[in-house]
C-alpha cells in the first residue's frame, strides 16, 4: 500500500501546483529560475565578461559562447593580416620565368631549323658513307691544286728537305 498512497500525494501536489499556477498569472512557482548564470543565447559576450567580475559560476553555455566568440575574433584578426603568398612574385621565380621565357625562344629556333632539314634531298646510305669519308669538295681542289704545284716545283729541281714538324693553325670557330 506504500506505493498507493505515495501516488495519491502526488496527485494531490500536483493538483495543488496546477491552483497555484492559475492564481499566479500562468506561471509554475515550483519551476526553475532564471538566475545569474544562465542567460538567453542571443546575449552577447558582456554579460560573461560581468558574471566573471562578480564572481559567480558560469554555466556550460557561457563558456562555450565565450569560448566561440574569442575563437571568432582571433579568426578574424588573422585573416585580415593574412598575405597571398601564391600572387606574388619571388626574385627566384623571375629568374625562373625568364629562363624558361629563353629556353622557349631556343627551343623554337631549333624548330624552325629543324623545319628546314626537310626540304634538303635525302641520299642513299653508301653515298653518305662515301661523302663523309671523302674531303668537302672545296677543299678537294684546293689540296689537288698545292699537290699539282709541288710535284711540278720538284720536277724543275727544287729540293724539298726535313726542317722538323709541320705546324698548321686553325682559326677559332665560335
Amino acid at each position: 500500500m506504500g506505493c498507493n498512497q505515495s501516488k495519491t500525494q502526488d496527485v494531490s501536489r500536483a493538483r495543488q501546483d496546477g491552483t497555484r499556477t492559475r492564481q499566479n498569472g500562468g506561471s509554475r512557482s515550483g519551476s526553475l529560475s532564471q538566475g545569474p548564470t544562465s542567460r538567453p543565447v542571443g546575449i552577447g559576450h558582456e554579460l560573461v565578461k560581468d558574471i566573471k567580475s562578480s564572481g559567480v559560476a558560469m554555466s556550460y553555455t557561457d563558456t562555450r559562447e565565450g569560448e566561440f566568440d574569442y575563437l571568432k575574433k582571433i579568426i578574424d584578426q588573422t585573416a585580415s593580416n593574412l598575405i597571398d603568398v601564391s600572387s606574388t612574385f619571388s626574385p627566384y621565380d623571375q629568374e625562373a620565368n625568364a629562363s624558361n621565357r629563353d629556353y622557349r625562344e631556343h627551343a623554337n629556333t631549333y624548330i624552325v631549323k629543324q623545319g628546314l632539314l626537310n626540304g634538303l634531298p635525302r641520299s642513299s646510305a653508301s653515298n653518305t658513307a662515301e661523302t663523309l669519308s671523302g674531303a668537302p669538295p672545296k677543299d678537294l681542289d684546293w689540296l689537288t691544286g698545292i699537290v699539282t704545284t709541288c710535284s711540278t716545283a720538284a720536277k724543275n729541281g727544287m729540293k724539298v728537305t726535313s726542317t722538323g714538324p709541320i705546324i698548321i693553325h686553325f682559326p677559332e670557330v665560335n
